[in-house]
């Protein structure tokens, strides 16, 4: 992986803990095997890999709480 002129920090927020099956440094062939489990996380809403989606208060919640965390981070 190279490097960007204009990026500082790289910041990897792990969601495995909600279902998640993309995490960093995964292999190839297992991100296209994953592919699957993620169409029907995304049926079923704000589930694994799309924890932060869905525009009901949980979502929206789940996106402040993000948000938050990301300013505490430095990014503004």
């Amino acid at each position: 992986m190279g490097t960007r002129e204009n990026i500082d920090n790289v910041y990897t927020i792990d969601l495995t803990e909600h279902g998640d099956m993309i995490y960093a440094g995964m292999n190839k062939f297992l991100f296209v095997a994953s592919a699957p489990i993620l169409r029907i996380q995304q049926s079923k809403g704000a589930v694994g890999h799309f924890y932060y989606a869905g525009d009901d208060s949980t979502g929206r919640k789940r996106r402040r709480e993000l948000a938050k965390l990301l300013y505490f981070f430095g990014l503004r």
